[in-house]
């Protein structure tokens, strides 16, 4: 298991409460405040042990943040809710990538049985909540066009999160 790819659905999905969605709509405060939840979960789960690799977790963080606030101005300006997410998070997966190019090897945990486990629920129970939040907020007429970039996203990030797993570590 990657644990780039997994800390993004961790802190974009299950730890990304609707009051946080309200507040980063509002405010750029709750952006802030939700690409802080991204850089601890990304600390976390990679566990740097280099300044460098530190610098390169934040600086995935501060890119969340810049993309999050721009997809709010944009959807503000354009009251597209599909295609402007779908365009968020295909950013923020470029940006992990750019980060995985960048980046030693990360904890072997997360290639052992345990972690690969860990990571599957964890991806399960995102999958979950995102799919609560995302589709039973939907107005009527988006529920299907929800449902479907719900699963695509998903099939985003589980991709290069196992895929990508044994090329990064030693």
């Amino acid at each position: 298991m990657n644990p780039l790819f997994l800390a993004h659905v961790i802190a974009d999905f299950l730890l990304q409460p609707t009051w946080l969605v309200q507040w980063k709509e509002k405010h750029f405060g709750g952006v802030a405040v939700h690409a802080s939840v991204h850089a601890l979960m990304l600390l976390v789960l990679f566990w740097p042990k280099t300044l460098y690799t530190v610098a390169i977790l934040l600086g995935v963080a501060i890119f969340h943040a810049f993309i999050d606030q721009t997809k709010i101005l944009y959807q503000k300006k354009y009251a597209t809710y599909v295609s402007s997410f779908l365009v968020d998070q295909l950013m923020h997966l470029a940006i992990l990538f750019g980060a995985f190019l960048l980046l030693p090897a990360a904890p072997i945990f997360w290639v052992t049985v345990a972690g690969r486990g860990i990571g599957v629920l964890l991806f399960i129970y995102s999958f979950s909540i995102a799919w609560v939040n995302l589709i039973h907020n939907a107005p009527g007429d988006q529920k299907t066009a929800r449902s479907v970039l719900t699963v695509l996203v998903f099939l985003l990030y589980i991709t290069p999160a196992l895929l990508l797993a044994r090329s990064l570590y030693f």
